[in-house]
């Protein structure tokens, strides 16, 4: 076990909770969110809760990358809810047809952000952090990503992502759960690690397996067993309640306890005394990208992170409310490989980022935009080069909307193959891989 300090406070980083707990009759924890053992509901038995800031400055430009190492990595994925405007994010300065549609809110040319290489697309503004990134070839762009045929609803769409295929919500079940849930199970070894999958700001269903369950950070507040510090009796108490009952949420609240505990011990093996609070403000997306650096330097066993940003469903007042977003997951990015540059895990660490769809290309009347096709990004020192993958042709629309050129199983694809596979096995076939990642 590392006993290293980081960033990440003990007093930050865990708080136990109600949840199932709570079911089986007793109010374990305070107020607040907490870390949880996931369910195939992708809500969680509450365990604990974490938190730390990332420093806003990021270097000009990146060292040059290091040799790829097999051991070790970590895949970080950024879940953008409600629905990111490619469009706007990713922008074709080439084609007046961009301008004709979004008289409103088409950004100004001498506003964007040039991409050397790429001279038909340019960047928000906001994103200029991730500027140095795209200069030392570790930001690739997939544009126009989407599953053949998924919904235009929220709550579908993001079971399909999750699942990793499946075009409908209906077909979770048979899909065996998330994509990665079904990559944990596949390689999963020896004593479990209940760190070795992690959802900041809340659950993800693409982390649920049939055997495997993420532990989901809720809230980056407090680091304490309410109820139980310095006192390991309450919670024998609750793992013995129920005993000899194996099934339901009473089986489920006394299983969770062992690992509630067993993950509490280790984080706090792994971070010190309490140290000064978040200053960025308790689930910024900032934070979460400083819990994320501090659970890697960590050395936790964590393979996978996920962090859940909201609020991409702009169907008005856009033009701000995107910029600030955007912002928001630039400044995080971008401190977050400055950090694990120096610390040298930046050559183990993948990022991925992604909404279940993107939005229309017309503007609507409300000063936003509707659902509609987005875009993806892949980061990191493992990047073969910096690049644009997928066409958006605003010729041809379909339905109002870009055509589909990239299947998000690609994206899944080079993931789990940084991750060291298996991979068609997990996502029922062969995908494109866009020679996006470096081979050695």
């Amino acid at each position: 076990m590392a006993t290293r300090r980081t960033a990440l406070s003990r007093r930050q980083f865990i708080t136990l909770a109600g949840g199932a707990a709570g079911a089986a009759g007793a109010a374990v924890a305070g107020s607040g969110f907490a870390l949880a053992h996931g369910n195939g509901n992708g809500n969680g038995v509450p365990l604990a809760a974490a938190s730390s800031a990332v420093p806003t400055a990021a270097p000009t430009a990146l060292a040059t990358p290091a040799p790829l190492r097999t051991e070790g990595r970590t895949l970080i994925v950024v879940t953008m809810a409600g629905g990111n405007d490619g469009l706007n994010t990713l922008v074709p300065i080439n084609d007046g047809r961009y301008r004709d549609l979004r008289p409103n809110l088409a950004l100004a040319e001498s506003s964007l952000l040039s991409l050397g290489g790429a001279p038909d697309q340019a960047l928000h503004p906001s994103l200029a952090p991730m500027s140095p990134l795209w200069e030392s070839g570790q930001l690739a762009a997939l544009q126009a990503i989407g599953l053949p045929g998924q919904s235009r609803s929220h709550f579908v769409a993001t079971d399909a992502w999750s699942a990793g295929g499946a075009a409908h919500s209906a077909e979770w079940d048979s899909a065996g759960g998330g994509w990665l849930g079904r990559w944990m199970d596949a390689t999963a070894a020896g004593e479990p690690n209940p760190m070795r999958a992690i959802s900041l700001g809340g659950g993800s269903r693409a982390l649920v397996g049939e055997q495997s369950s993420p532990v989901i950070v809720a809230s980056l507040s407090e680091f304490d067993l309410h109820g139980m510090s310095g006192d390991r009796s309450l919670a024998e108490a609750f793992s013995a309640m129920g005993s000899g009952i194996d099934d339901g949420l009473l089986g489920a609240a006394r299983a969770s306890i062992p690992t509630t505990v067993r993950a509490v011990e280790e984080l706090t093996d792994a971070f010190g005394a309490p140290e000064s609070a978040d200053p960025y403000g308790e689930a910024s997306v900032p934070a979460m990208f400083g819990a994320a650096a501090d659970i890697i330097e960590a050395d936790l066993g964590t393979q996978v992170i996920v962090i859940n940003m909201s609020g991409f469903d702009t169907h008005a007042n856009q033009l701000a409310v995107h910029a600030g977003l955007l912002g928001d997951l630039a400044i995080g990015i971008s401190a977050l490989f400055a950090r694990l540059e120096i610390s040298g895990r930046a050559d183990r660490t993948l990022l991925m980022s992604y909404s279940e769809f993107g939005r229309r290309v017309a503007e609507n009347g409300s000063g936003g935009t509707d659902h509609g096709s987005g875009v993806a990004f892949l980061v990191g020192p493992a990047l073969a080069r910096s690049q644009v993958i997928g066409d958006v042709n605003l010729a041809q629309l379909h339905e109002g909307d870009v055509a589909q050129s990239v299947d998000s199983r690609s994206l899944y694809a080079n993931a789990l193959d940084w991750l060291g596979g298996p991979t068609a096995e997990i996502l029922g076939g062969d995908w494109d891989r866009y020679d996006l990642l470096r081979t050695t």
